[in-house]
This record gives C-alpha cells, structure tokens and sequence, in this order.
C-alpha cells in the first residue's frame, strides 16, 4: 500500500461514494454473506449454553447493554478519528485520564461510555493516516460482505483494526476476532490491490482493562477458508 499509496487513496475515495448502493445490489442475492454471519456458526452453541446460564431475561439484559456501549462507544471513536492530530491533542489528554478540555458535545451524557472511551484514547493516539472508518467491503474471490471498524496507520504499519468494548479484560485476540479482521483484510487488498496482513484489536472493558493486540493474516485465512468451505 505505501509504494502506491495516493492511488490507492483515489479508489478508495470512489468506493466511498459507491459503496452503499454496490453492497445493496450484492445483498439482494444469496450468494454475497456477511462475515458476521459465518462467525455465527462458530459462536452458537457457546451462546445459546451461557443463554442457559443465565437465564433469557438476564442474557436478553446483558446483549442490549452490550450492543448499546458498543455502538455508542464506536460513535465516539469515530469522531475521535475523523478529527485533526492537532484537534485531538488539544482537546483529549489520556495522560490524566479524563476529558480535559474536551467539548461536552463529544461526550455520551453516560458515564461509563465516555470512561471507556477514554480508556481507549491511549492507544488510539497511536492511529494515523485513517483510509476507512465504518465502510463497507467486499471480495469476489469469497463472496463475502463486511463492515471495517478502521484501516489506518497504527505506529509505523498499516492495520485492519477493530474496536472491542467488552465488561471483563480480554487477555488475547480470540479466533473469532482473527478471522473476521482476515477477512477485512482479504477484501481490502482484492479490491484496492494492496497486501495488508496485519489485524488489530484495541479493547476496554467494563473492569478498567485496555489492550491492544496484533497478529497477521497469515494465522487465520486458512480457517477463513475452511469456514466458508472455499475451495481453491
């Protein structure tokens, strides 16, 4: 991607302006899945035996609290991201831990939401150079569909990331997790002709725990394949 890079920018730009209408004619036939939708097949049986655990009401409880400090914490994330180096500085000190000067109109009136987010601006201080924010992909070669999280520069490399908010500290990037960023991956590079091969995954979680973990491409396009039953 870095030896051609303003091209690339280019094409990604196009697709932006694309990119809602080529996905919806993709998703009105069956041959075009989800990621999310294959990763399913992996995740059931150990959702429906903790459903069990806990109890429908309970579980019902936990996923819509789940899914709410998601979505609103990737909102926050967004806006982070699509802001200057020198906006962020000025207005997000993670050196302190809380929001400094930061504008109340980028706050989520929750507290637990924007602590968590703060907890994340540590390490998306790290992040530069942002190709993709909450876009659509898609690959041919595999028939699949997916939203990206981020692609960007994280340190000296470029990255497929993705943002995790979970309740407890997560000690290592799950297989579900690889698998899914691999796919990112793999679309991105079909469609733009890049070779990006590495995944990471930035969490914080509800008992004060951030991470950031990083693995390649390489580990988990082999279990893509056997999910999807690819054959080469």
């Amino acid at each position: 991607m870095e030896n051609d890079r303003k091209k690339v920018i280019e094409e990604i730009g196009k697709w932006k302006l694309k990119q809602e209408y080529v996905i919806n004619q993709k998703k009105m036939g069956e041959e075009y899945k989800s990621i999310s939708r294959w990763l399913k097949i992996l995740t059931h049986k150990d959702i429906e035996k903790w459903r069990k655990s806990v109890g429908e009401q309970v579980a019902d409880y936990i996923t819509e609290q789940s899914k709410n400090r998601g979505t609103i914490v990737h909102e926050m994330i967004k806006r982070y991201l699509d802001l200057s180096i020198e906006d962020r500085k000025k207005h997000f000190d993670s050196s302190h831990g809380s929001f400094g000067s930061m504008p109340s109109d980028y706050r989520s009136r929750h507290c637990l939401y924007d602590a968590l987010f703060m907890n994340m601006v540590i390490n998306l201080e790290n992040i530069s150079d942002v190709f993709m924010c909450e876009d659509w992909l898609y690959s041919d070669k595999y028939k699949l569909l997916g939203k990206v999280d981020c692609i960007a520069k994280l340190h000296d490399y470029i990255a497929i990331i993705d943002f995790k908010t979970k309740r407890t500290h997560r000690s290592k990037m799950s297989v579900e997790e690889g698998i899914q960023l691999s796919a990112y991956a793999c679309m991105f590079n079909e469609m733009f002709k890049t070779d990006i091969s590495n995944i990471v995954v930035m969490g914080v979680s509800e008992d004060g725990g951030v991470w950031t973990y990083r693995r390649e491409t390489k580990h988990y396009i082999p279990l893509l394949e056997d999910l999807i039953g690819y054959e080469k």
